[in-house]
């Protein structure tokens, strides 16, 4: 049996055959619109394909102008864009060609360019004239009073023609791994990595437009080769995890071009003869400039090496051990993955190729591929039990999550069953903790890499784009664009639609087989009251309610690495402030309430001060957008606050559509001048307690305000810290609080004389043992996760 016959009756139904289904009229030559937020679970289920087929359209034939440009930069001999940018455009390209082949019979679809319908897209009209030859113009650039935009159709031979020349075009400039990390090496005491970036977005259009099952090869057999002798260099056996500064640090993951041939050609004997001559030799240059460095220079002289201060180390410390101790760099946890999810792809699609074509030497290969397996089966497991050691991470999410998606999307072509279904787990347990620690998209998590990127500017003022949620905040928490697509909620954006700006982002997950599990994706819709603490290396809690989220901003937790007991504050765990985040409205962090907390970034300290209804902590603020509808009674140093949301966003109660329905609440806060005992002169305490109002709008809720500002007047008032800053208050709801407002951790010590809960994974959306165990809770479950074997991974139903 041939190996594409292999390849179908391993990975039936194919995957590639989902993408069919996103574009059923042949005939529609308009470019698809991103559907408005949906409104319930259900609508935003039914609805993935049409978001998905958007985001294709849009990418495939609506960034022409884009494609253009970063054609002109490679000729230009510039390779910065070919990865993320230009790749995900051709992804795009080829996931188009996929749904719409234009030709097929009893064995399936197959590409057929000639009848093929053409993509079709909108493009500026300042930019036709950059366009490829092969695109249409629908419109004339010379009418009367032109429209800014211009109507272009790209055909099927010409979306194919463009990939492959595209591809041809690439180069390998960089490499593999992280960047501007020292190697004395290179003589220039700096890495130009990232190259995994480019490699994993390239394995991904591998196997959408390589050949599967019965169908035909998007690329042609020269791409393919060019790919594999110029670009895909992750391949063989797992990378180490750490590199020495003085050797190998030139390539740290060991990149590694040529045909499938030439892999296997490594591990005959002559080859490995000289790799052995090469170690002995790599050893000796490596002992020179070890040597070198400690004689020449010296620990004196080090002391001012730019390399070593830039990273955060003092160099006088690690060449005291010198020449005969090394140093070695660890790898950061997102450049790992894709280099060794990239690295399985890879070496399973030239074992398949080995295969049909009856090479010997295979076995090394598959030798090589099991250790792969190992490690990402092991690693994926940890992530499992622990999550991510750069949890919630700006901008890292994005590599470590699109790595992970790779796996689940491709490793079952190769029959690799128990793979997928581990990178499954990965996925459903980072989005079931986004769904419940959002708001309609929005959220404001504890982070760890790069404590620089909080969304906050330097006079301590959130402002701006980079506070702006759906910009998903400075750094990017790549979480909030993969559910712009997963469950779109997209109703405080422009018009309720997800905007062109995302939809580069979104075309990883629209050309996935991932789906969100029913519990999640409700919990992320349907909004219900739940609470869900979240614990790895630091600590997440939530309390959720239809018409606000109200958010721990945790605690700060160590780098992911050190050297020698030296890290970069860059990598610290950054613990963000305590938020409360109303349903109704608010585009950026200024629109929350909040706890800022003391300190900025890396340096500001523990806040879990929350409850059902209720948070507390130092330095509060009040919400922007909320300002018209905000009334105070101030008496010196000691403020009291009232917050009628109906008065600023009315519902409008003959409207079954209204987005703001049920989504009204009250905030009483009061805001008091530190005494210089438990927190510092200077700053202030607080506590709000919010609940939901029980009139939408009109004089009964006007009426219902009164009596509520009343009642916490008295309340809120009553609250008498100690020295300590212990105190207690019962809140509209009926909860009696008893909470410490110390600067050093303003936390929950009881709620109805109950302690708070413990800080491990539990609660109405999740529960884990912190072993490998989990359940997502929520309407459609529960899903049973049972990671605790590496070998087994185990996902019911």
């Amino acid at each position: 049996m041939s190996f594409l016959r292999e390849l179908l009756k391993r990975c039936f139904p194919c995957f590639v055959l989902q993408l069919a289904l996103l574009f059923a009229n042949h005939a529609d030559a308009q470019q698809p619109v991103y559907p408005t937020a949906s409104p319930n679970a259900a609508a935003a289920a039914a609805g993935f394909e049409d978001r998905a087929k958007a985001v294709i359209a849009f990418n495939a034939c609506g960034r022409e102008a884009d494609y253009a440009a970063i054609r002109g930069e490679f000729a230009a001999g510039k390779f910065d864009r070919q990865g993320e940018d230009m790749a995900a455009i051709l992804v795009a390209k080829a996931a188009f060609l996929r749904a719409n082949p234009g030709g097929g019979g009893p064995s399936g679809p197959r590409l057929n360019a000639a009848s093929a319908p053409p993509c079709a897209g909108k493009v500026d009209r300042a930019a036709v004239s950059s366009l490829t030859n092969c695109v249409r113009i629908l419109a004339s650039p010379n009418v009367p009073n032109p429209p800014p935009t211009v109507d272009i159709l790209v055909p099927a031979d010409c979306l194919q023609r463009q990939i492959n020349e595209t591809v041809q075009a690439m180069r390998k400039t960089t490499v593999l791994g992280s960047s501007d990390l020292p190697c004395i090496e290179n003589l220039s005491f700096k890495s130009a990595g990232e190259f995994d970036v480019d490699v994993r977005v390239l394995v991904r259009l591998l196997y959408i437009a390589g050949p599967v099952g019965r169908q035909a090869s998007i690329l042609a057999p020269e791409t393919i080769d060019h790919m594999y002798s110029q670009l895909l260099a992750t391949r063989g056996a797992p990378s180490d995890g750490t590199y020495s500064i003085f050797g190998s640090c030139g390539e740290p993951a060991g990149d590694q071009l040529g045909s499938p041939e030439d892999t296997a050609d490594r591990h005959a004997w002559y080859n490995e003869v000289a790799d052995a001559i090469g170690d002995a030799l790599e050893w000796l240059r490596t002992l020179f400039f070890k040597t070198a460095v400690y004689t020449l220079v010296g620990p004196p002289a080090l002391a001012a090496a730019p390399f070593l201060v830039a990273a955060g180390v003092d160099p006088t410390d690690l060449v005291t051990p010198l020449p005969f101790a090394d140093i070695r760099i660890p790898e950061t946890e997102n450049h790992r993955l894709m280099i060794e999810s990239s690295k399985f792809l890879v070496n399973a699609d030239i074992i398949g190729r080995l295969e049909s074509k009856g090479y010997d030497r295979v076995d090394e290969v598959r030798a090589d591929q099991a250790k792969v397996r190992e490690w990402l089966l092991r690693r994926l497991q940890d992530i499992a039990a622990n999550d991510f050691r750069e949890y919630n991470a700006r901008p890292y999410t994005r590599y470590s999550l699109n790595a992970v998606l790779n796996l689940h999307d491709f490793a079952r072509v190769h029959g690799d069953a128990a793979m997928q279904t581990a990178a499954r787990i990965v996925l459903d347990l980072s989005e079931a903790k986004f769904a419940s620690t959002s708001n309609r998209g929005r959220r404001v998590p504890p982070f760890r890499r790069r404590s620089e990127y909080d969304g906050y500017a330097d006079n301590f003022a959130p402002g701006g784009d980079p506070a702006n949620f759906y910009a998903c905040v400075e750094g990017c928490d790549h979480e909030v664009y993969r559910a712009m697509l997963l469950s779109n909620q997209a109703q405080l954006m422009p018009n309720s639609r997800v905007q062109d700006g995302a939809m580069s982002l979104l075309i990883y997950g629209a050309t996935s087989s991932y789906r969100l599990p029913a519990p999640v994706l409700s919990n992320a819709v349907d909004r219900r009251p739940f609470q869900q603490t979240f614990r790895h290396a630091g600590v997440e809690r939530v309390f959720q309610r239809p018409a606000f989220t109200i958010t721990a901003g945790g605690v700060p937790t160590d780098a992911t690495a050190a050297v020698l007991g030296k890290s970069d504050k860059s990598d610290l765990g950054v613990a963000a402030p305590t938020t409360i985040i109303p349903t109704v409205a608010g585009l950026f962090l200024g629109d929350t309430f909040r706890f800022d907390g003391v300190g900025m970034r890396d340096k500001r300290l523990a806040n879990t001060c929350v409850a059902d209804g209720f948070a507390c902590g130092e330095q509060p603020v009040l919400a922007n957008g909320f300002q018209a509808c905000t009334e105070g009674l101030v008496s010196g140093d000691d403020e009291l606050w009232f917050v009628s949301s109906p008065k600023c966003f009315p519902t409008d109660v003959n409207n079954p559509n209204d987005l703001r329905k049920g989504l009204g609440f009250f905030l009483a806060a009061r805001f008091v001048a530190c005494p210089d005992t438990f927190c510092e002169h200077g700053r202030r305490w607080g506590v709000m307690d919010i609940v939901e109002t029980p009139e939408p709008t009109g004089e009964k809720a006007a009426a219902s305000f009164e009596r509520f500002k009343q009642e916490r007047t008295a309340a809120l008032r009553a609250i008498q810290p100690d020295a300590n800053g212990h105190a207690n208050y019962k809140t509209a709801a009926g909860r009696q609080i008893e909470f410490s407002l110390k600067e050093s951790g303003p936390t929950i010590m009881s709620v109805d004389g109950a302690p708070a809960p413990p800080w491990t994974t539990a609660g109405d959306a999740v529960d884990a043992d912190g072993r490998g165990r989990a359940t997502l809770k929520g309407p459609g479950g529960p899903i049973s996760i049972d990671f605790s074997d590496w070998a087994n991974p185990r996902r019911t139903p």
